[in-house]
């Protein structure tokens, strides 16, 4: 367990871990992404709802280091999965929980680490961790943030697969780089089984085609 996820074990919500994690191309640095956003320092503090973060640990140093990511949605959406394309070059997914014809948000960003910042802060006891104004990141707007000096990773949309494909399903949670700009994408499909909001298992239908969801594959052309 590294520095800043022990440090940040209590403000983690429920079911909101570490979602996604890939290892950069020259093997030396793993990267995960924080699937939303953390109570830091509560759940009544924690107000920027698009404020997530990424960290990545360093095998050779043990070095941890922590950026800043911002969500277009807020805090019920996740950034479920991460890939390589360079050491500092990943994408990243991002969706809600709503079907793709429900309007669902389903996207691919493009990220760069480079020049974003690092904000783990020099005090890893400290259970906040950095702190813009004497307050915690979460509880910043992001225009204290950006005023403050602090930059998060730059983001470009690689695509849309509701505008793309037309993407029903609403569990978009895996992706692989193919190379050329196509990349492979998966929906976790529960099994084909949802709650009925009993505690009852029933089938889990796309309400688009009116059939069981089950896994898919797509490839998909990326900008």
């Amino acid at each position: 367990m590294c520095c800043g996820e022990k440090r940040w074990s209590k403000e983690r919500r429920a079911n909101r871990g570490m979602e996604g994690l890939c290892m950069s191309p020259d093997g030396r640095t793993l990267v995960g992404t924080m699937q939303s956003m953390m109570y830091v320092p509560s759940k009544a503090l924690a107000t920027n709802k698009t404020l997530t973060r990424i960290v990545t640990f360093d095998t050779v140093t043990g070095q941890t280091k922590q950026f800043l990511y911002k969500q277009e949605g807020g805090a019920s959406d996740s950034v479920c999965d991460i890939t390589a394309l360079s050491n500092n070059e990943f994408l990243v997914i991002e969706r809600d929980g709503n079907f793709g014809s429900q309007g669902g948000i389903k996207k691919v960003y493009r990220i760069n680490l480079s020049n974003a910042t690092d904000v783990n802060g020099a005090d890893i006891t400290d259970v906040d961790g950095m702190k813009v104004n004497g307050k915690a990141l979460e509880q910043c707007s992001w225009d204290e943030i950006t005023n403050a000096g602090i930059k998060a990773v730059t983001k470009t949309l690689a695509v849309d697969l509701v505008a793309k494909l037309g993407y029903e399903h609403d569990k978009f949670e895996g992706i692989v780089y193919l190379g050329n700009n196509k990349l492979a994408v998966f929906n976790d499909d529960d099994f084909g089984v949802v709650d009925d909001g009993n505690g009852n298992p029933k089938a889990k239908i796309l309400p688009k085609t009116g059939k069981v969801d089950k896994g898919t594959m797509y490839v998909v052309d990326i900008q």
